[in-house]
């Protein structure tokens, strides 16, 4: 896996526990495998290191692409599976985005994967799945946040109406000392 005389690019735990196995859709349908990772991400966090200071520093630093031969050498860091395995998640239990299917899947449809496995999880007892799933314009599968945000946005709404009227109304002057009690 690694070379321990080098040099490990990107270091780190996260990074050098990549998430390697593979899916592909068989059966005629296509699942896409770019736009998973977030745009800022994509943009502005992960950029591969040019070829020329690969060769200058190929006998002491192993890139990404030599311990995972998955992630193709002209992608290296900005290969969006490993940008998506890099965002860390909040809880154990998570879920990472692989790919999206953008076919219409009728319900009760069989869809055929055809999986190679290489990340091992025996060592630390965990488990894997293979989740498909849909979303909508709130979001992924639990759509409480999405309400819950514009549950808060119409509240924040209404009160600022509340306020705007009370001032208004019944407003008062800024620095009025009878408001003010000494006791």
């Amino acid at each position: 896996r690694s070379d321990p005389n080098k040099v490990l690019h990107p270091c780190g735990l996260i990074a050098n526990s990549f998430f390697n196995d593979t899916f592909t859709l068989q059966g005629g349908r296509t699942m896409y495998e770019d736009d998973i990772a977030w745009e800022s991400d994509r943009e502005d966090k992960f950029k591969r290191v040019p070829d020329a200071v690969q060769a200058q520093y190929a006998s002491s630093v192993q890139f990404i692409h030599e311990t995972y031969p998955t992630i193709p050498a002209s992608k290296g860091v900005e290969d969006e599976h490993f940008i998506v395995w890099m965002r860390t998640a909040a809880l154990p239990t998570f879920r990472k985005l692989y790919g999206r299917i953008e076919d219409r899947v009728a319900a009760g449809s069989t869809l055929t994967f055809n999986i190679t496995s290489r990340f091992n999880v025996k060592d630390f007892k965990g488990k894997k799945s293979l989740v498909v799933s849909t979303t909508s314009w709130l979001g992924g599968k639990n759509p409480f946040l999405g309400w819950a945000y514009i549950v808060v946005g119409i509240l924040c709404v209404v009160l600022a109406l509340v306020f705007a009227v009370k001032e208004a109304v019944a407003g008062r002057d800024l620095g009025d000392p009878s408001y003010l009690t000494w006791n």
